[in-house]
């Protein structure tokens, strides 16, 4: 204390130099958050050497395709063909940077001149059977001494059931039930990139506008720079938004425009310090940084509420320097004792294996040092520049005073008693019910924007393909690796997590098997068909001569001659001899149970060289943030816990007050739990987060009240008073949190949600406790109303 009053009287004396130092450092601060970006990548929630994460980068090195793809939705014109639209596009791409190939049809009817050489041996010798009969009958009407004895239908030669075991769609391109055509771009970088994503959308849309073709586009690509922008959006709206309310809210509170300046500017410039060290540290913000500055002041201006209504209540007594100290020796040790109990809070979430939270933390625990630091200096900075003479009363001081004359002196003590007893019964009773309907979302809904056009047009898309999934890529070395993990997966797909396990494709179903037999029995049908006079050839004969003259001439099928589309999937680009193996998922892996057991099939495969490796997937990424989540929570919990413990034996020792703190911690935290489950807002992957920071913002109040109370107990005017900044301070932080309310990012959202409801809860019921410690130090001290 002794070296922050020679601080305080270096300020008053030195107003000139601490002005020019002070506007360096708030210049400072305010340019590193100006440099701040945000980075929308879920990979980004994740640490660097996460599995999943390293996984997907390698993946970039080897593989020849990208996992996702942009799509265009074609609007047709009237009076031009499917075929007319898709050309169009095709040649309105040709040449675009970024680019690596344009798929306009179905890779199956790519085929369908070569259908025969993929029917497996066994069908190509039944259709050999049917087609030799055919042939007979037809050879025995072609010779002119035949005598029919009685009269024969011809053998059939109808394939459909043969046919219906291949799944090969008959339609040529892709439309949609609306009557819109699809094209896929597949570009040669990853979704990740955004700069080079903006450029190649930027580029087709430039190139299809010029075509003339009506369109709208979709796909992974085009999602991940919708949700960039509406982030980015969001963010900045909600953050002025917030500074907005908290300045209306301020000056209400504090009647006077002084007032409210010395708790707005101190708590802007520690916020944009904070945010500015989140430069320094981490660069850029993920999803759930972006919002830090709106809660960041809404969390902050806390303290900047309790120092200044303090101040103006030391400041009619006394100099303006001996008021800041008085101030600083109650309030600001209160703020400090309730700052580290935040910070503790926030500091929790640091210890996350989660990126996510990680940062958070971090960045959080800064801000909020930095936003106390500045409390500290540039309040009385500001008191000295302005040498105001006696200032207004703040609410808080007028709250107090006027509920000391109205009610607490003919307040009859054991009727408050008992109505602070229903208050804490129907408190518990709240944590009873609602805790029975407290549940967790297991959707990964809640890492997602999910209400964009191209979101929504991706789900017709994907109805249209009969798939929403992307699949899981095992790198191969060579044949006999990959005929091993082929291998592997058919023996787990009839183990316990089989059921979410669909196609296993590879090379194989690209390039036929067994192509020499197969090409034989093909020759020898040809010639059995040849043999049949012209004239007597059925037209189903000269059909089928014609379909496998096509296939005898084009000779076997290698990976070489396919095209493009069909044999890119199945490429290393870092080893032409090698490959790749692309498992199926057939579950929907946005439920959180379905993708772990997704995850458990895909995992441990056999490697080259006799270790085990993972196949590369987001599923892995997904099932590793619940993973992270799930371990993380309940760890970061037991340190907020202890940490608050900790801070209450610093501040108390070992005292009743003590005691108190826990006591009634619980029951605010339980309220608020018990509040979200009978509001039914369920918690998930992003909003979980909430349960350490209510733990350190539900002490605060306590903090403040105990203080108060030690250091002038028959004061029940001052007391009334702090609760009324208590209430104040809740309301500042539904505030700040209220402003992920303006995301349209589910999870961030609904952090808002359940924050504020929380903090609802907690608010009425500190506002009860502490008037029911205020009123009975109020009876303890002989006054019994």
């Amino acid at each position: 204390m002794k070296l922050y009053q020679k601080l305080v009287e270096s300020l008053h004396s030195n107003l000139g130099p601490w002005g020019f130092v002070l506007t360096i450092l708030i210049v400072l601060a305010f340019w590193g958050a100006s440099q701040l970006r945000l980075d929308g990548d879920l990979g980004r929630l994740l640490p660097d050497d996460a599995p999943s994460v390293q996984g997907l980068r390698s993946l970039e090195a080897v593989y020849a395709d990208q996992i996702g793809r942009l799509t265009i939705v074609v609007h047709p014109n009237e009076g031009a063909s499917v075929e007319q639209h898709v050309e169009t596009a095709a040649k309105s791409l040709e040449g675009l940077d970024g680019i690596q190939r344009v798929v306009t049809q179905e890779p199956a009817s790519l085929l369908s001149d070569k259908r025969l050489l993929y029917l497996e041996l066994e069908d190509l010798k039944e259709v050999e059977g049917r087609l030799e009969k055919r042939i007979r009958w037809e050879k025995q009407r072609a010779n002119p001494f035949f005598v029919e004895v009685k009269k024969s239908s011809p053998p059939s030669v109808d394939m459909s059931d043969i046919s219906a075991k291949y799944s090969q769609s008959a339609e040529k391109f892709w439309v949609t039930e609306a009557g819109d055509i699809l094209v896929f771009v597949h570009p040669d970088f990853p979704a990740g990139d955004l700069d080079e994503t903006r450029t190649l959308v930027s580029g087709v849309q430039e190139r299809l506008d010029k075509s003339g073709l009506k369109y709208s586009l979709t796909g992974r690509y085009q999602k991940r720079i919708d949700q960039q922008d509406l982030l980015t959006a969001d963010i900045a709206k909600a953050t002025p938004a917030a500074l907005v309310v908290i300045l209306l809210f301020l000056a209400f509170y504090f009647r006077s425009w002084v007032s409210t300046l010395l708790v707005l500017v101190p708590l802007v410039v520690g916020t944009a310090a904070g945010m500015a060290m989140a430069g320094v540290i981490f660069g850029s913000l993920n999803i759930l940084t972006g919002f830090l500055a709106a809660v960041l002041m809404g969390l902050g201006v806390d303290y900047g509420i309790h120092l200044v209504s303090r101040y103006l209540d030391a400041r009619r007594q006394m100099g303006s320097v001996e008021a800041w100290l008085d101030t600083f020796r109650t309030s600001g040790r209160a703020s400090i004792y309730s700052g580290l109990t935040t910070i503790l809070a926030l500091g929790s979430l640091s210890t996350s294996s989660f990126r996510a939270f990680y940062e958070f933390g971090v960045v959080a625990s800064v801000g909020i040092a930095f936003i106390i630091l500045s409390y500290s200096v540039l309040i009385p900075f500001v008191i000295f520049v302005l040498k105001r003479g006696e200032p207004k009363a703040a609410l808080s001081t007028r709250v107090g005073l006027l509920v000391e004359k109205a009610w607490v002196r003919k307040s009859p003590r054991k009727s408050w008693l008992r109505a602070a007893q229903v208050v804490y019964v129907l408190g518990i009773l709240l944590l009873v019910l609602g805790a029975r309907e407290v549940r967790f979302d297991r959707s990964f809904d809640s890492l997602s924007i999910t209400d964009t056009p191209s979101w929504k047009l991706d789900e017709v898309v994907n109805k249209t393909l009969g798939t929403s999934q992307t699949p899981a890529v095992v790198p191969v070395e060579n044949a006999e690796h990959r005929a091993a993990v082929l291998a592997e997966f058919e023996r787990r797909r009839v183990g316990e997590l089989g059921y979410t396990l669909g196609e296993v494709l590879s090379v194989e179903n690209i390039v036929p098997p067994a192509q020499t037999e197969k090409l034989e029995i093909l020759q020898g049908l040809k010639e059995k068909i040849e043999d049949v006079p012209e004239r007597a050839r059925s037209e189903e004969a000269v059909e089928f001569l014609k379909e496998i003259s096509g296939v005898l001439d084009a000779g076997e099928v290698s990976l070489e001659t396919l095209p493009d589309a069909l044999k890119m999937p199945f490429l290393r680009k870092d080893n032409p001899a090698a490959g790749v193996v692309l498992a199926m998922p057939d579950v929907d892996l946005n439920i959180a149970d379905a993708s772990r057991d997704f995850s458990g099939v895909i995992r441990g495969l056999p490697g080259p060289d006799g270790q085990k490796i993972d196949a590369i997937s987001d599923t892995l990424l997904l099932t590793e943030i619940l993973e992270y989540v799930e371990r993380d929570t309940e760890w970061m919990v037991e340190i907020t816990l202890v940490g608050l413990i900790l801070v209450a034996l610093i501040a108390f020792r070992f005292t009743w007050d003590t005691v108190r703190v826990v006591v009634f911690l619980a029951l605010a935290l339980g309220t608020g739990i018990g509040l979200i489950g009978l509001s039914h807002l369920d918690f998930n992957f992003i909003n979980v987060l909430i349960l350490p920071i209510w733990l350190g913002l539900g002490v605060d109040a306590t903090f403040h009240l105990i203080v108060h109370l030690r250091d002038e107990p028959e004061n029940t005017g001052l007391h009334v008073g702090t609760i009324v900044s208590i209430a104040a301070a809740f309301t500042t932080s539904m505030i700040g949190f209220g402003a992920m309310m303006m995301s349209h990012h589910v999870g961030l959202n609904s952090l808002g949600q359940v924050a504020v409801m929380g903090f609802l809860a907690m608010l009425i019921i500190n506002v009860v406790i502490g008037l029911d410690l205020a009123l009975r130090e109020r009876f303890r001290h002989g006054d019994k109303g």
